[in-house]
């Protein structure tokens, strides 16, 4: 029964970790909009006249970009997944980087969230939820809940045909337009600046609500902006894995407060036909190092994402 509570309280709380970037976005939004104006001005050579509307335009097309997941699909479905939902590292989901790793991911998501409260807060902040986000989200407290900390996903705001981070793997997740809205944004891989702690330090200055897309346009680098504008315009990047000029991990990363539920949260799977076709060669070479994957067929890979769809009601679509 604790436990069952304990999980109950650390969804409210991880939904609490969202409200408190919003809250912080909110107290800076006119400084952000400014320095966000000041780049579309500068940067885009928009006409200062045409700035606002323009920078109105790229922050609803943020807002409206698809929000997605991406993986291997002979990985992720080399079996069907476990369990009804998307879980994280911190919960046991598709593990990798050992405990260097965790580490790293713990130091950036404490930049950005604070679970264990070491930056002033609001006065308005009840001291209930400092103390239930330290209580479940601060990793060395015995009540530490794993299901606290965020699932990462990423805002494809460049129209990729492979989602938004297609060097993980060219098949993705969509997940559904509500998810948006208890999801957190960050102009680039937070694992990245993980290891610097300047870095680190800034980077709960530069996490963004869904409402305040202008943080996003103020801190993103030159090129992904010019890629933003392009993309408003209608600029197809092909089948481009990312954003040329940008490097793997320049994205926009995105952090889901709660749970992620296959039945309830996913809008469709996008699958790579050419991992498809691959499939079976591919997992020869993995299972060679990694014996927990099986070898399987195209047509077997094929069917295990179908019948996975089929029981969660989820639209499956081949590129």
């Amino acid at each position: 029964m604790t436990r069952e509570r304990n999980q109950v309280l650390a969804r409210l709380a991880a939904r609490d970790a969202a409200s408190l970037v919003g809250m912080a976005a909110e107290v800076s939004a006119s400084t952000d909009r400014e320095k966000a104006l000041l780049r579309v001005f500068g940067v885009l050579g928009v006409p200062i006249i045409q700035a606002y509307p323009v920078l109105k335009r790229l922050t609803e097309h943020l807002q409206t970009a698809d929000l997605t997941i991406n993986f291997a699909a002979y990985k992720f479905f080399n079996r069907q997944p476990r369990g009804t939902g998307y879980v994280s590292q911190f919960e046991g989901g598709n593990k990798w980087g050992g405990s260097s790793y965790i580490t790293a991911r713990d130091e950036a998501e404490e930049a950005m969230f604070d679970y264990s409260g070491t930056k002033a807060k609001p006065a308005s902040v009840h001291a209930d939820v400092l103390r239930r986000l330290r209580q479940f989200g601060k990793k060395s407290e015995l009540t530490f809940e794993p299901s606290i900390r965020p699932k990462y996903a990423a805002l494809n705001y460049a129209q990729l045909l492979h989602g938004s981070a297609g060097q993980w793997g060219k098949s993705h997740m969509v997940l559904k337009e509500h998810v948006k809205h208890n999801a957190t944004y960050v102009h680039t891989d937070s694992f990245d600046e993980a290891g610097n702690a300047r870095l680190r330090a800034a980077l709960g200055d530069k996490t963004a609500s869904f409402l305040n897309m202008d943080r996003l346009i103020a801190n993103m680098p030159d090129t992904m902006l010019k890629a933003l504008y392009d993309a408003y315009k209608g600029v197809s990047l092909g089948t481009a894995l990312q954003v040329p000029g940008l490097g793997d991990t320049a994205y926009i990363e995105a952090h889901v407060h709660g749970g992620l539920n296959f039945d309830r949260d996913i809008a469709k799977i996008v699958i790579s036909n050419h991992e498809l076709t691959n499939a079976e060669a591919d997992l020869k070479n993995i299972a060679l190092k990694n014996k927990s994957f099986k070898v399987v067929s195209s047509k077997t890979l094929q069917e295990t994402f179908e019948k996975f769809a089929r029981k969660y009601g989820i639209q499956v679509v081949l590129v």
